[in-house]
């Protein structure tokens, strides 16, 4: 490579090279540069991705009085990330784009890592840590239990749903009904679909989370006289709140504090809990035990 000895081409080549050291001198200092391969906005924005359960606007609209409230008690703006899959969610995870997250038990369960992640939380729903999966069918069906849906084709959400596919794939495992030998499963990619394809006559039935269905029927997104649950799940450990390892402890304890100090406020009211406490991790065995059922072997 031959470099011009011009005078003007000299100067451009020492600040060419000098910008970038500068550059690599301030992110050294800024625990919060995106250089570092960490997003987080943390010293003015909290950052904090929610589980796509429902729909990304009725999710906002939920938290709205939330996120109020974490705002005026941290001092900070809370700035709500809502991706459109679970596999979406999984990969700000892993990516560090986050301060605060809630993940399902799946992602808890196959996914945690300690290196990056803190789990703190777990949520409190009518006073208990746990929920169910339901299997629903259309109200004149002609089915009663999930043995009556061996040779049909059942909805479920996702791969990385709890209640919406894992759980009720080792339901149907228990009851030695397997994936396109007894029954043909399609996924639809949230429990809103999949009950609106059960009322639609797209699928003969579905496994979505009660405590999203209530919801969803509740806010007039599903039809509840056009459903029938015809078998309830065992309970399921409810969802996990974790923070990034590399967050500001004090900003750490600070969240820690909020969060378990917010119980049967109206702050957490429209969210669909009652109040948070520390995380029982032993609770989610069940996850990967019902994950390692699903095997190829098994299947």
């Amino acid at each position: 490579m031959i470099i011009s000895k011009n005078k003007t081409t000299m100067f451009n080549l020492q600040q060419s090279i000098q910008k970038p050291l500068l550059l690599l001198a301030t992110c050294s200092l800024l625990s919060s540069c995106s250089l570092l391969g960490i997003g987080s906005k943390s010293d003015k924005v909290v950052s904090i991705a929610l589980l796509p359960a429902s729909s990304p606007e009725l999710i906002r609209e939920n938290f709205t009085d939330f996120n109020k409230y974490l705002e005026k008690r941290l001092g900070k703006q809370v700035e709500l990330t809502i991706p459109s899959t679970y596999q979406g969610l999984k990969t700000i995870v892993n990516k560090q784009q986050y301060d605060v997250a809630q993940l399902n038990p799946v992602l808890y369960a196959m996914n945690y890592n300690p290196e990056t992640m803190e789990s703190f939380a777990t949520e409190l729903d009518g006073g208990e840590t746990s929920y169910r999966s339901v299997f629903i069918v259309r109200t004149k069906s002609p089915y009663w239990n999930i043995r009556d849906l061996k040779g049909k084709t059942i909805g479920f959400n996702n791969t990385l749903s709890t209640s919406g596919y894992i759980i009720p794939r080792y339901m149907l495992y228990l009851s030695e009904l397997h994936p396109n030998q007894d029954y043909s499963v399609n996924l639809l990619g949230s429990h809103k679909a999949a009950a609106n394809a059960v009322i639609n006559g797209k699928v003969d039935a579905a496994a979505v989370s009660w405590k999203t269905l209530e919801g969803l029927i509740s806010g007039e997104l599903v039809k509840g006289d056009d459903i029938r649950i015809i078998e309830v799940s065992m309970s399921i450990p409810n969802d996990v709140w974790i923070l990034r390892r590399s967050l500001d402890s004090n900003l750490k304890n600070k969240l820690r504090k909020i969060f378990f100090n917010v119980k049967n406020n109206k702050a957490i009211s429209k969210i669909g809990v009652d109040g948070f406490v520390p995380l029982d991790k032993e609770s989610y065995t069940l996850i990967k035990q019902a994950s390692d059922s699903l095997s190829p072997t098994n299947n």
